[in-house]
């Protein structure tokens, strides 16, 4: 291998494993993400997309945040403003944020902030709405209105004075690393990290003057929201990998993430670029009712923790998890993590899994050796029904596409004019 090559993904690489991601506080996007003012715009997972081409999911959370917004009464009347041009629309990756599957965010949804101590960066993500009839999945119920209401005007604000009130805010890799032990992979698991996250937070929350029974919910919420922990990390992933992005060189992957049609990917040497190429469909375990006919195409911002080398490249943190997304058991969980290995530039000691000698994480995906192998990144998601409207069908796993890895590796070769 070009040895000038190794020296710059190593710059990178390194940038990836001093990353000090710490959770400061809760507040409404638009106080983060100026481009939210005085415009009706609205973020989305994946790389750039218009409304027109967006699958269900998408196009029914853009529904769901337009009566939540108020810039609609009905689902009518949103699906003509959507249409007619009335509302625009941006990656949330241009905007230091990610959102998970429709990754839909609006300037008075609530997100979580995270600083990355050792670049000086932010990186922002919505608060996880729980299970059933949720926006992500293309939700857009009174119901869902309801529950976005709620954490807008009560969980929000509650978070947000708690971790105000944490001295330093809350240390991400020190939870990483504690939750790492106890079986999560932190993109379809991350039942040990909320409830380690609910152990951190609660001494504030108990301490936050608000009504007792606003108190009690918000405790709640969490506690039966499993997920809660994912969109957290989500924002981890994402300010340590824009804070590696800094250094403008080399070949390691510094996004990955689908917006329902298209998988987008960056790497460290193209800076703001996108390589995409069509996503594939989740292949996994459905719930009762519904058949890999009626999911939509890989789609969410969430493969953010595969490029940090949690989820699918972790596999063998979570054997637990190898069974609900259909991938066997323990023996194929560590075959699944030993694979990525070889498409990684090395390991991350932050991260040690007990499940696999103790070694670390997988650090730094690198798109040349993806392409050199042939081995596609698995992604561990959730699976939406190609309806909008509809709850969560299943889960699985998917591959990342390998001719954005190509494209991205050709279009790095033409820049240092370097010709086969």
């Amino acid at each position: 291998m070009d040895e000038t090559i190794e020296q710059r993904n190593q710059l990178v690489v390194d940038k990836i494993r001093e990353g000090a991601p710490f959770l400061i506080d809760v507040v409404p996007a638009k106080e983060k993400i100026k481009e939210f003012n005085g415009r009706k715009l609205l973020l989305h997972a994946g790389p750039p997309i218009e409304f027109q081409d967006m699958t269900g999911p998408m196009q029914g959370a853009c529904i769901g945040a337009s009566l939540f917004e108020g810039w609609a009464e009905t689902e009518a009347d949103a699906l003509a403003i959507l249409q007619n041009g009335e509302v625009e629309f941006m990656p949330c990756h241009h905007v230091n944020a990610v959102g998970p599957m429709g990754g839909i965010t609006s300037g008075n949804m609530p997100v979580f902030v995270v600083e990355n101590r050792s670049e000086c960066n932010e990186a922002y993500c919505t608060m996880n709405e729980g299970i059933g009839n949720v926006l992500r999945f293309g939700a857009y119920s009174k119901e869902v209105i309801d529950r976005l209401e709620w954490m807008r005007d009560v969980l929000g604000p509650t978070l947000a004075k708690a971790l105000r009130s944490m001295e330093g805010g809350m240390n991400l890799n020190v939870l990483i690393a504690k939750a790492i032990t106890m079986g999560d992979e932190f993109h379809m698991r991350n039942m040990a990290s909320t409830l380690v996250f609910l152990k951190e937070i609660s001494p504030y929350l108990m301490a936050v003057p608000m009504d007792k029974d606003d108190r009690k919910d918000v405790i709640q919420f969490i506690a039966d929201a499993e997920q809660f922990f994912l969109n957290i990390v989500m924002a981890s992933g994402k300010s340590v990998l824009d804070g590696a992005r800094k250094i403008e060189e080399g070949t390691i992957v510094t996004a990955m993430c689908r917006n329902g049609k298209e998988f987008g990917i960056r790497i460290s040497g193209m800076g703001d670029q996108w390589f995409t190429a069509p996503v594939n469909v989740p292949k996994g375990l459905y719930f009762t009712g519904y058949s890999q006919e009626d999911a939509n195409g890989d789609i969410g911002d969430s493969a953010i923790m595969e490029a940090y080398g949690l989820g699918g490249m972790a596999m063998v943190a979570s054997p637990g998890l190898a069974r609900f997304v259909g991938a066997g058991g323990y023996k194929e969980a560590r075959e699944i993590s030993d694979e990525m290995s070889q498409i990684v530039t090395s390991h991350n000691a932050n991260f040690p899994i007990p499940t696999w000698d103790f070694q670390g994480t997988c650090l730094g995906v690198d798109a040349r050796k993806i392409v050199e192998t042939g081995i596609e990144p698995l992604i561990n998601t959730g699976i939406a029904h190609k309806k909008a409207g509809l709850p969560q069908i299943g889960a699985g796993q998917a591959r990342a596409p390998l001719a954005c890895f190509e494209k991205a590796i050709e279009a790095y070769a033409e820049k240092l004019n370097v010709h086969s």
